[in-house]
Formats: structure tokens, sequence, C-alpha cells
């Protein structure tokens, strides 16, 4: 399952590669490192039935993420990501249930 924020970032990241070079936000990576943390234990747990459908690239997170950053409603998507994200703590299944 791929996060939410993931999924709708994508969307924009296409258009966001072409123009700004700049760095990542550290929410941003704080956040993408946080579910790559979560999903590599769960395939390591075993929990995850389908692999291939449930992989994650964490630089595609932070792209993404980065991307969504950038207009005013994409980034009330990101502060409220980081809010569940930040709320879940430690808890992977928590976190990866925040959309």
């Amino acid at each position: 399952m791929l996060p939410r924020i993931l999924a709708l970032g994508l969307l924009l990241v296409a258009s966001a590669s072409c123009s700004s070079g700049g760095s990542s936000s550290d929410d941003c990576k704080n956040i993408c490192q946080k579910e790559a943390s979560c999903v590599d234990q769960r395939s390591a747990d075993g929990k995850e039935e389908d692999e291939e459908q449930n992989k994650f690239d964490q630089s595609e997170c932070i792209a993404a993420c980065d991307a969504l950053s950038r207009d005013e409603v994409g980034k009330q998507l990101v502060d409220k990501h980081k809010a569940c994200a930040d709320a879940a703590g430690k808890d992977c299944d928590a976190l990866l249930k925040c959309k």
C-alpha cells in the first residue's frame, strides 16, 4: 500500500522535476525515511503479501512530498500527513495508515 502522499505526489513529480532543483525539506526526508523503514520492517517480518506491489522508493516519496509542498493545497496535505506520522510515532501500522 503506497502512502496517499506518494500516490498524489507522483502526479506532480513529472512537472516539478523540470523546474527547481532545490533540496528536499527536512519534513519530507523524515516522513519518507520513517515510511521506508516501516515498509522494510514489514517485508522482513513477512507481513506484506505482495512484495512487488508494496515496493517503496524513498527518493520518489521525497520528490513527491517536495512537489506537493510547493502549492497551498499540496502543502496542507503534507502538513496533515506529517501530523499523522508524528502522532504514529514508532507504530508502523499506524504510520502506514496515514493518509
